[in-house]
This record gives C-alpha cells, sequence and structure tokens, in this order.
C-alpha cells in the first residue's frame, strides 16, 4: 500500500477496505469462538449481531470515505453498527 501512495499520492482506500472486509469479519468470529470456548453460554443471535454490526460499520465508513454518503452520516452509519 505505501507504493500506491508515493506513486499516486492518495490513500488506497479500496484495498485498505477490501482488507478489512476480510479480517475484521475473521477476527469477530475469533472473538465469538474463544467466548465459547471459555464456557460463557452464547446464543447463536449474538454471533449474528455482531456480524451484522461488524458489516454496518465497515460499510458506513466505506460508504464515507468514497463519496457515496457524506463523511459525517457514514461516521454515524459506522456508530451505529
Amino acid at each position: 500500500m505505501r507504493d500506491y501512495w508515493i506513486v499516486t499520492g492518495k490513500s488506497p482506500i479500496v484495498y485498505r477496505y477490501i482488507d478489512w472486509f476480510l479480517i475484521v469479519p475473521l477476527q469477530m468470529i475469533e472473538f465469538y469462538l474463544i467466548l465459547v470456548a471459555a464456557g460463557i453460554a452464547l446464543s447463536t443471535s449474538v454471533f449474528w449481531r455482531l456480524l451484522i454490526g461488524t458489516l454496518i460499520i465497515l460499510l458506513g465508513g466505506y460508504s464515507g470515505e468514497v463519496g457515496w454518503l457524506s463523511p459525517g452520516l457514514g461516521f454515524v452509519i459506522g456508530m451505529t453498527g
């Protein structure tokens, strides 16, 4: 990503969010599995709420950064997630 910035002078938003759309949901799944392995009784609805919240955070941030929404609205949507 550094080379992209050096060549273009712009932040590689798309590359960053592709990385985050892969890594962040996997981290959320790992967090859920660690809680289950620790013996904490969780329902599957907790898993789905975590996953949907994670995706809302990422979609709100991306939408604000690329200009689909105003940056403020993208921030608010991300914080809602």
